[in-house]
């Protein structure tokens, strides 16, 4: 699994140069356009989770003009979609491909408009299929499967070489997305012409500080190292801080936990404190700020996060 997601960092599904993703928030709604970068996961996390403290439940996850992106970032996004039940909608005109198509994929619910377009391929390394690229292209296909993706889809997936793309008709997803169309056809006259799918009703919930790290895989956050400008990934594993490299997915260090807790001067945030080898850490997740920081008896260092 972890030469897998190592793999991912480095292949993409992608049609066409665009512009880097872009969460737009909506009443109940996120909607994602542009291409999928390293590290927009962790926004897309890191905005739901906000979205919840405030009382802004997300149900649906709307997808714009999308020319897909990195598969590692896509195949998370799709996750917390079937972790936190959100439905995924292709926009009105809009044209969802590649890595999109699998973030498109993870909804609880799959829905797409008359006008909107869904295009697949199989995965590309440097826009060349490579035997890495083969073995994603074959995992990818096994995700799908488990999303419940018809016969038809995943094979469209598997046959199309990377510089090309299929377009998937009703015929190929039946029975497993639906036509928001006929849909709205289906609640009758006087109702309104556009999209409304039922969402969930709940009581209203006062905000309040987390008393326990998110369900989502505990904490996670993208880090800059600011002498170097590297990046890596930061996450709660258990009782231990992981430090992963984000393009390769090496993992760099792994913290024992001496304490964890709500924080208490910046709200909506996550204290994560313990030892290095060579002095102490301190990551804070979440709230206005995020950042981790690592001091010794000569200097303390911040690495700024989001």
């Amino acid at each position: 699994m972890k030469k897998f997601l190592a793999i991912l960092a480095t292949v993409s599904l992608m049609a066409t140069a665009a512009t880097a993703a872009q969460f737009e928030e909506l009443p109940n709604a996120i909607r994602m356009s542009g291409t999928i970068e390293v590290g927009d996961d962790i926004r897309f996390y890191n905005l739901l989770e906000l979205r919840s403290r405030s009382n802004n439940e997300t149900y649906f996850m709307i997808l714009g003009d999308s020319d897909g992106g990195y598969l590692q970032p896509a195949a998370k996004i799709a996750r917390m979609l079937r972790d936190r039940k959100i439905i995924s909608v292709v926009d009105t005109q809009a044209e969802c491909v590649s890595a999109c198509a699998l973030v498109w994929a993870g909804g609880l619910g799959r829905l797409y408009w008359r006008t909107s377009a869904v295009g697949v391929h199989s995965a590309s390394e440097n826009g060349e299929e490579t035997p890495d690229s083969m073995i994603t292209t074959t995992r990818l296909a096994r995700e799908l499967k488990a999303y419940g993706a018809p016969p038809a889809v995943i094979g469209k997936v598997v046959a199309t070489e990377p510089g090309d793309l299929t377009w998937l008709t009703p015929a190929d997803v039946k029975g497993w997305a639906h036509s928001a169309d006929e849909l709205l056809a289906e609640v009758g006259p006087g109702q309104p012409r556009e999209f409304g799918y039922p969402t969930p009703q709940h009581p209203p919930v006062q905000p309040k500080l987390p008393e326990q790290p998110p369900v989502y895989k505990q904490y996670v956050m993208f880090c800059s190292a600011s002498r170097t400008a590297n990046g890596y990934l930061v996450s709660v594993k258990g009782d231990k801080l992981e430090l992963e490299e984000s393009i390769t997915g090496r993992i760099l260090a792994r913290y024992s936990i001496t304490e964890q807790h709500a924080g208490t001067k910046e709200y909506g945030s996550w204290v994560v404190t313990g030892k290095t080898k060579y002095g102490k850490y301190g990551a804070i997740f979440g709230g206005p700020n995020p950042r981790m920081a690592y001091a010794n008896k000569k200097e303390t260092v911040v690495h700024r996060c989001h």
